[in-house]
């Protein structure tokens, strides 16, 4: 079911199947920032991932000598989000463990996902509630595509600090995280998207000294700013499709030397049994 906050500014469109941000329109410009799901490239928009990132080496992890499969990305990007709160500003999502999610994530959880719009500003906000007793593992992390048409040439990333930070790169018969990276910022703000950037599909910074970015079309009367300060890595990511995907993860990708044991694998972070984490990022129409 889709779901609508709106104002004079702009007006954000979420669908209750994965909670999914499926449009931000800037009504004064006239333009749709998020990608609109075109199955020719990509049929999403603006997926979470929980409670994994990613491939899981050989499909599966173990945790207290147990295994437990796992698909990729997680399982909640499909899952049906109830609507428990809204008001003109505000809507937040809820999705619950359940029989089916225990079978493969045997923590007990409530994941909520609030939307809130204040002029062109929109905040979204992720808190992963544990209420199982003991310590929950988990990822969760965002993968909003913006509608930039990169062939076009003239869409730059611009970065609020000087970074100097090299990409992980990915296997890309299997998708897993290797131990080779890449150079792609050396001492720049800025960076010219190009399609052989993405020669290793994706790429992954850990420690950028950034809190947000820019989004800019130089051809174009486009520009955005996404704040990620919440999430150490984040992905950028497109397939040659006329859209950038920008993502703040709190997790990342197995490696291909992973072990199978969730507590040991890198990029996996931890609640406290009956305890919750807040986690947000912002996007702004500029």
């Amino acid at each position: 079911m889709k779901n609508i906050l709106f104002n004079d500014k702009c007006e954000v469109v979420i669908d209750s199947s994965g909670a999914e941000l499926k449009s931000l329109f800037d009504k004064e410009n006239g333009i749709e920032y998020i990608w609109q799901a075109d199955k020719v490239y990509w049929a999403k928009s603006s997926p979470t991932l929980f409670p994994y990132i990613g491939n899981v080496k050989n499909g599966k992890y173990t945790l207290d000598g147990v295994e437990y499969q796992m698909t990729k990305h997680g399982f909640v990007r499909n899952a049906e989000f109830e609507l428990v709160n809204r008001d003109e500003k505000y809507l937040s999502f809820l999705y619950k463990s359940n029989e089916k999610t225990l079978k493969m994530y045997p923590f007990e959880f409530e994941l909520y996902i609030n939307y809130y719009l204040l002029e062109k500003e929109l905040i979204i906000e992720y808190i992963v509630k544990n209420l199982s007793d003991r310590k929950m593992y988990y990822n969760i992390g965002g993968h909003t595509a913006y509608n930039f048409e990169i062939d076009k040439g003239n869409k730059y990333i611009i970065f609020e600090k000087t970074e100097n930070e090299k990409s992980y790169t990915f296997n890309l018969e299997n998708g897993l995280t290797t131990n080779k990276k890449i150079e792609v910022l050396n001492n720049q703000k800025e960076l010219l998207i190009t399609y052989n950037l993405f020669k290793y599909d994706t790429l992954l910074f850990e420690n950028l000294k950034s809190n947000y970015l820019i989004l800019q079309s130089r051809d174009e009367n486009k520009r955005i700013k996404i704040t990620f300060n919440d999430f150490p890595y984040l992905a950028i990511w497109t397939p040659k499709a006329p859209f950038i995907c920008i993502e703040p993860w709190c997790g990342m990708t197995d490696f291909e030397d992973a072990t199978d044991i969730i507590e040991n694998k890198k990029g996996i972070f931890t609640i406290d049994g009956k305890n919750e984490k807040t986690l947000k990022t912002k996007i702004e129409i500029l």
